[in-house]
């Protein structure tokens, strides 16, 4: 039997009677309504006995309260229609669904515009006409369209379209791969959260992913928020600022830099994408474990405000506000979002009377989006995050109740981030071009005062450290359109500076023990990624990067004694040679001078029926090799 064609949805039939036009005229719908709101639209694909047919279809199927028209645009054997204050419910894409016709791509574009792509299979556009009525629009292709198998999709179904139940309206589109297609259709190990499962699970954190992603753990700390440690696919990150870490983490394209900075909330998100493997290939920071994608709601053409709050035990409580508007319908728009959390913790400090542990987030984030037209598109976004949290807790084993600890001194754990981003994207016709210019600072101040779990100075530590680090990242792929030859090519540089003051746990009595340290890295990297698709449905995907590091650390580290000749205080530390034991440890180190590295990568994808993936297998084979710099070593 003739497998059946790549037509996506269950046929529906054009209703209502309309205005007939040939494709390059411009088609108008009289103005009912004042109202420039977005009109919601469906797309299926179906074939009739007047030939194949792409229908929209307003979702109330009153499609006059919007003033439709479509302006087209023949360009050799493609062909573009573009639609005003409409948006798809679930954008759609077929393959090859008749002889002719190489493929149909309907997408959403910036604006609040909608986008139908159609390319022939031979040197001429194919013939369209456009059909308007009451609740939608209709492209029918002149020429009777027959299905490249031989088959009427509208009348033969296969078996397995028979007996499976129906998913329609099931998708969930990511851009894992710097493009947007349905999540199910991407060879990649992927776990994807949208807005839906975000506030179901109450997924706030890196913490919360761990029971929900296979392969990664982000326990929570026993000292607190002062530092992320995780793990994926056995990779895992470390505390130590001139250590690559393996999980490149994007937060609407910035990435972050330390383990230290991943201990704050999530809020006004909209989707989280979690791949798994490397990923060097397509993203601009090496990402040998794998890569979290964090996208927070978009701009909104039409003005939303967005208000949840909670209250808790133990005095916890969390409140976010969101707002977003058009300063300028369909070209100029922003969102402002803010978030707060706080809680007193469950421990007690019997010997201060105050609370131990306790925890407070103030998160907030501001975009402007700019689409001047749809092939342009800026944004620029900027946010800040301030963590305040009190003592990390530790208590005896064999404490009489482990929720009440005795300390003399109140601990305190800072961190502070102010990030800016500058996105700017440009669709040709052949090729899209992207430049993300990043910008992050990030600070931690923090006391541990126990480490004998009394209220003694027995060990006593204040340490400070932060991280400054600019990036830029430039990138050229396909376009969306682009069926049977997909590429990305990309550069990528960082501007990483940290530093370190801290006091080490210093016995009483014993002197002071302070350690300075400065490391500076530069990164450059050139990465790419081919995929080929020679026959429905093999796909054959090449990617290659390299990488070159340099970094350089200086660290200087002194004991000062206690009761010596100069004391350390005031920022002066001393290196004189006192009485008792004395020792001065000034070190000057100096990192390799540079770490080539270079990771090719090969994919063999096979998907076997792209049109209902949540019914069909997808068979995926790769291979990688990648490397890692050590970092900055003494």
């Amino acid at each position: 039997m003739n497998s059946q064609p790549d037509l996506h949805k269950p046929a529906l039939k054009p209703t209502g009677s309309g205005v007939l036009a040939t494709h390059g005229a411009l088609l108008s719908q009289a103005e009912l309504s004042p109202s420039t709101q977005a009109l919601p639209v469906t797309v299926v694909l179906q074939n009739t006995d007047q030939g194949l047919e792409l229908v929209l279809t307003s979702v109330d199927g009153n499609a006059e309260s919007v003033p439709l028209s479509a302006q087209a645009e023949v360009e050799g054997n493609r062909q573009r229609y573009v639609l005003n204050s409409v948006r798809l419910v679930q954008e759609e894409r077929w393959v090859d669904p008749v002889e002719g016709i190489a493929a149909i791509v309907a997408t959403n574009q910036p604006g609040d515009r909608l986008l139908i792509e159609i390319t022939g299979s031979q040197a001429a556009a194919p013939e369209i006409k456009v059909v308007t009525t009451e609740t939608g629009i209709t492209f029918r292709f002149v020429a009777p369209a027959v299905p490249a198998t031989g088959t009427n999709p509208a009348t033969e179904a296969s078996p397995a379209t028979e007996t499976q139940p129906s998913t329609e309206g099931i998708s969930l589109v990511v851009t894992a791969q710097k493009r947007e297609e349905e999540a199910q259709t991407v060879p990649i190990a992927l776990t994807v959260f949208d807005e839906e499962a975000i506030t179901d699970q109450q997924i706030s954190s890196f913490s919360d992913l761990t029971a929900r992603t296979p392969n990664f753990n982000f326990p929570q700390n026993v000292s607190g928020r002062i530092f992320g440690f995780y793990s994926l696919r056995g990779l895992n990150n470390g505390n130590f600022l001139n250590r690559r870490d393996v999980l490149g983490v994007y937060v609407d394209d910035v990435p972050l830099e330390y383990g230290a900075f991943l201990t704050g909330d999530f809020f006004d998100i909209e989707r989280i994408e979690f791949l798994r493997g490397p990923q060097s290939t397509l993203y601009g920071r090496n990402s040998q474990a794998g890569a979290i994608n964090i996208i927070s709601r978009p701009p909104s053409n039409e003005p939303e405000a967005r208000i949840n709050s909670s209250y808790g035990n133990f005095d916890s409580k969390s409140f976010g506000l969101s707002f977003s508007d058009a300063l300028i319908p369909d070209q100029l728009k922003f969102r402002l979002a803010a978030n707060y959390r706080g809680t007193d913790g469950f421990t007690r400090n019997r010997f201060l009377d105050t609370n131990a542990g306790e925890q407070q987030d103030v998160q907030v984030r501001g975009e402007l989006l700019w689409t001047p037209s749809n092939r342009w598109e800026l944004s620029a976004r900027a946010g800040g995050s301030w963590l305040n949290d009190g003592d990390s807790v530790y208590a005896a084993i064999d404490a009489d109740d482990p929720y009440e600890v005795e300390y003399n001194r109140d601990g305190k754990l800072e961190n502070q981030s102010t990030t800016q981003a500058l996105k700017i994207v440009h669709r040709a016709d052949t090729f899209e071009a992207t430049s993300i210019s990043t910008h992050r600072f990030s600070e931690q101040n923090g006391r541990e005062t126990e480490g004998d779990y009394s209220p003694l100075d027995l060990f006593v530590a204040d340490y400070s450290f932060g991280a400054e680090v600019w990036s830029q990242e430039i990138r050229f792929q396909s376009p969306d359109s682009a069926d049977r030859l997909r590429w990305l090519l990309g550069g990528y540089f960082e501007a990483n500076q940290s530093t370190v003051d801290g006091e080490g746990f210093t016995i009483v009595g014993q002197g002071v023990d302070e350690i300075f340290s400065e490391t500076q890295q530069r990164t450059w990297a050139g990465f790419g990624q081919v995929d080929f698709k020679p026959v429905e449905p093999l796909t054959l995907s090449a990617g290659l990067r390299y990488e070159y590091n340099s970094g350089r650390f200086d660290r200087d580290r002194f004991f000062t004694p206690e009761g010596s000749a100069i004391a350390s205080q005031g920022g002066q530390v001393s290196a004189m040679k006192p009485p008792l034991t004395p020792s001065c440890y000034p070190n000057l180190a100096s990192a390799m001078p540079s770490v080539p590295s270079s990771a090719p990568m090969a994919a063999l994808a096979g998907d076997t029926k792209p049109v209902d993936l949540t019914t069909a297998p997808m068979t995926l084979a790769s291979w990688c090799l990648n490397r890692r710099s050590p970092g900055v070593m003494k």
